[in-house]
């Protein structure tokens, strides 16, 4: 395009040459002719001449305007010639600095190039390391799934020991009570008669037996227990609880908590709902003989001994520990009444 453009003004400047070659010789024309009409004058008709003269000055007026229009026609050709050369010199600068755009360019280019070929090597590298942590995981895992194995076989042996010595511990803890009985299904008999708010050195027999009972489901070897509370009313506490959960000895002992003694003593009606739970052993608290008001002390007793028995011959036979509270010694009817009960269900009889 700029060759171009320099090629074309060249040309111009051919045209310009070749019309002011015409424009002389036109000039020498009729310089020529003006001094022949002059010369010959003085033979040419007089209106012939005048009408010459005429014509040859128009044609010098016409040559006049002619040689303007060229003057002007240059001077417009000029002014284009200079906006072509400063075209060309802006042509010339772009082109320049595309050349310089297109180096820089070149260079970011090799560098992007430079720049994905390492990353291709890294991306390379971290996947060799993957497949190296990869099988490296999976052997700390087969070391791990080893360890695990291990500790528990360990754990096994270690709670097998535990429990064979919580076992024996249990056990010599009740041998040493005096309980007798399975204690894998236990439920306490509770005396709740008003007797049982009596102290004795500043504690009431209630809140002692409530004490004994917290003790002896922590530490005795009791898998599930219930307990019936009874004075002229018998109150229980529900399903069998699971003693090894805390929140189920918890509740169990918080329906406990919450009792307070009044009222007389059925025992006969106590043991039916403990009875009733289907258990292995019955702890029963009391610190009284049977008695209703109406109600003969002797037929209390014979009704409480006499539901033991029919209960026996049946199948049920609970071994049966009698807790007597307060002063046993000097009440031979309630120790009686507790020593037949042990004695024929082969449970032990104790004084607290």
């Amino acid at each position: 395009m700029i060759n171009r453009s320099i090629t074309t003004g060249a040309q111009g400047n051919t045209a310009w040459t070749f019309m002011w070659a015409m424009t002389a010789e036109l000039l020498i024309i009729v310089m020529f002719c003006g001094l022949f009409m002059v010369r010959e004058s003085e033979t040419i008709d007089p209106a012939i001449h005048v009408q010459v003269q005429h014509e040859l000055k128009n044609a010098q007026d016409e040559n006049g305007k002619w040689i303007t229009n060229l003057m002007d026609a240059r001077s417009d050709n000029g002014t284009l010639l200079l906006r072509v050369h400063a075209l060309v010199a802006q042509l010339t600068q772009r082109e320049k600095e595309a050349n310089e755009v297109d180096g820089r360019w070149q260079i970011e280019r090799k560098k992007l190039e430079s720049v994905h070929g390492q990353l291709k090597a890294d991306m390379a590298d971290i996947k060799s390391r993957l497949a190296i942590a990869s099988m490296e995981k999976a052997r700390l895992e087969d070391q791990l799934s080893s360890t695990r194995l291990m500790v528990e076989h360990v754990r096994k042996v270690h709670e097998s020991e535990l429990a064979s010595r919580d076992i024996r511990e249990s056990g010599l803890r009740r041998d040493l009570i005096g309980l007798k009985g399975d204690f894998s299904r236990v439920v306490f008999v509770i005396d709740r008669s008003g007797s049982m708010a009596a102290a004795v050195r500043g504690v009431s027999r209630w809140h002692h037996t409530v004490e004994v009972v917290e003790q002896w489901l922590r530490f005795l070897p009791v898998e599930q227990a219930a307990i019936v509370s009874f004075s002229d009313d018998v109150t229980t506490s529900g399903a069998m609880a699971t003693i090894n959960q805390p929140k189920d000895r918890d509740i169990l002992l918080g329906f406990l908590v919450g009792l307070r003694p009044e009222g007389y003593t059925d025992t006969a009606s106590a043991l039916k709902a403990a009875y009733d739970y289907k258990p292995t052993t019955i702890v029963l608290f009391t610190d009284g003989a049977p008695h209703l008001p109406g109600q003969k002390p002797d037929f209390m007793r014979r009704q409480a001994i006499d539901f033991v028995k029919t209960r026996a011959a049946a199948g049920q036979k609970p071994t049966i520990n009698a807790i007597a509270l307060g002063d046993y010694f000097n009440s031979p009817e309630m120790s009686q009444v507790l020593m037949d009960l042990t004695e024929q269900t082969g449970g032990a009889f104790i004084g607290r």
